[in-house]
């Protein structure tokens, strides 16, 4: 439901606040008033192209801003998915357009782009105007409102979850059909890298040992002459002046004089524990000394031999040696699926087989549901036609079979129409009256009211080209469609208008050169001003006023 629209320097209207009421609204007024350009700002704000051509002469920028009540999952999963807050029931949406031909669109305060703002709208609100793109329109959509007025839904996800599962298991069955030729060669590719990776024998850590072990080689000599010195001056040399033996001496001294020597039992076992920390040190350093059996330089030209082998592997099939056995491991697991592919494909054939003949079994249901659906959907369409004075025109949801299976089973639907006796049928979109375009539109809403979500239809001058008997009964359509939508029609019919549950009046007037739009809500004293306006033009006589009354009078009890 729309509950208020703001306007802003969109060409005649300066600054506009409509605040629509639930059930039927109608918006009148004379001819260039405006009230096209409310349906255009609509528009706008469903993600129609914004031209800069809608500013107000001599204005920077225009601003089209709604605020929606919705009450449909889709909008809420839409609003869920492209990250928008949704912590109340309200969608808020805001258009800009700049004279520079930039443009900014958010929805609840966030920017969004113009495909985010499509795919939200086409759940809050639905146009019928005489050059509009609703879905109706679409033939592709056709299967869509045939299934939910058949109620089909139950049936339908059922057949689509087999129908995902056939086609998963036909790609895969597909995928794994390759050439032999190419087979045998991905075969002998894959298995020499596995040669040239096994024959490496491949270690995690060989890389970073091998170079820390070259690092040591070549400091060889400086290693093994600075261990040694830290092991003979701590513990142990031929001069007999290592550490070790000097704190030996201190203690005994100090031991012979022991009870001269305050604290000497502390002082003495203070000793014995540097001794037993130099100790420790000689022994770790002396552990550290490179022991090498053979010659050194040989040794380097081994290692450095095998650090460019891993180097090479390591440009082809990984940056590190980890990554080279994951990669092995990887190849492995393709030359199983490659030699196993044949055994493997043989069940998959008899999968697909069977889920294929599920997907039909339940797709020939469809159809057949569909087929009787079709009937009494086109019986019920074509009397809300009779109705509306279109009881000539023939309608049909013509179902067509196709070869294949595909996502909504083995049928293509399309709705049908031809006008006229002795016309041919013809898709909806080629019918060339807007006013009867607008009154199919309003027929087959009127018999899929409880199986569309949008809660707002927008009817643009459906009364075009009809007359005064036939507007009276679309009003009486349109405030039937109310007990399920919000309906905002925009009409030059008294009959129409009459009905109404609220109507606005769309007016300008001219100040200093400029015009400036108006929009009022009318009460009953001013709604039967306005059809009488309708009824008798600029010249108001009391009889055309007390038959604008008597319009209202009769609407209101209808």
């Amino acid at each position: 439901m729309l509950l208020s629209l703001h306007i802003e320097n969109i060409a005649v209207i300066k600054e506009l606040d409509i605040d629509f009421s639930s059930g039927f609204n109608v918006l009148t007024g004379e001819t260039g008033a405006g009230k096209s350009i409310i349906i255009d700002s609509i528009n706008l704000i469903m993600g129609a192209r914004a031209d800069k051509e809608f500013i107000r002469a001599g204005e920077e920028k225009a601003i089209v801003s709604a605020v929606f009540v919705q009450n449909d999952h889709r909008v809420l999963e839409q609003l869920q998915a492209y990250g928008l807050p949704h912590d109340t029931d309200e969608v808020m949406i805001y258009k800009e357009l700049c004279s520079d031909g930039r443009t900014m669109t958010k929805i609840n305060g966030r920017t969004v782009s113009v495909s985010a703002l499509r795919e939200i709208a086409k759940y809050l609100v639905t146009i019928h105007g005489q050059h509009d793109n609703q879905s109706l329109l679409k033939s592709e959509t056709h299967i869509l409102y045939l299934d939910a007025f058949a109620g089909l839904q139950t049936q339908k996800e059922e057949y689509q979850s087999a129908y995902t599962q056939y086609m998963a298991l036909k790609d895969k069955i597909n995928k794994s059909r390759i050439d032999e030729q190419e087979k045998q060669r991905q075969i002998d590719v894959i298995r020499y890298q596995l040669s040239d990776i096994d024959a490496a024998k491949l270690k995690v850590g060989e890389e970073e040992a091998l170079i820390e072990t070259k690092k040591k080689i070549k400091d060889l000599d400086k290693i093994n002459r600075s261990t040694s010195i830290v092991y003979k001056a701590l513990y142990e040399n031929d001069k007999g002046v290592a550490a070790v033996l000097l704190i030996d001496k201190a203690e005994a001294a100090l031991a012979a004089v022991k009870d001269h020597i305050e604290h000497s039992d502390e002082l003495i076992d203070a000793l014995t524990d540097i001794r037993a920390s130099l100790e420790d040190i000689a022994y770790k350093v002396h552990a550290q000394a490179v022991s090498i059996t053979g010659d050194p330089e040989s040794m380097l030209t081994k290692i450095e031999s095998r650090l460019a082998h891993i180097e090479k592997l390591q440009k082809k099939y990984g940056t590190t040696i980890a990554e080279i056995l994951t990669y092995r491991e990887s190849l492995q697991q393709r030359l199983d699926d490659l030699l196993g592919a044949e055994a493997q494909g043989e069940e998959m054939e008899k999968a697909l087989l069977k889920i294929q003949n599920e997907a039909m079994r339940l797709a020939k249901s469809l159809s057949a549901q569909r087929a009787k659906a079709a009937k009494t959907l086109q019986e019920k369409i074509m009397d809300e036609l009779a109705y509306l004075d279109m009881n000539k025109a023939r309608f049909e949801a013509a179902l067509r079979p196709k070869e294949a299976l595909g996502p909504d089973g083995l049928d293509e639907v399309e709705f049908l129409i031809a006008t006229n006796i002795g016309e041919g049928m013809h898709p909806l979109s080629k019918i060339a009256s807007g006013g009867e375009l607008s009154r199919i539109m309003l027929g087959i809403k009127c018999v899929l009211a409880s199986t569309d979500a949008v809660s707002l239809l927008i009817f643009d001058e459906i009364d075009t080209g009809i007359s005064g008997r036939t507007s009276l009964k679309i009003g009486h359509k349109l405030k039937q469609l109310a007990n399920d939508y919000q309906v905002i029609c925009v009409t030059h019919s008294a009959q129409i208008a009459s009905v109404a549950h609220a109507h606005y009046l769309i007016s300008k007037e001219e100040r200093e050169g400029r015009m400036y739009g108006h929009v009022k809500q009318l009460d009953m004293a001013g709604r039967a001003d306005e059809i009488a306006r309708i009824i008798g033009g600029a010249a108001i006589t009391p009889a055309v006023l007390a038959t604008a009354k008597e319009l209202l009078k009769q609407g209101s009890l209808e």
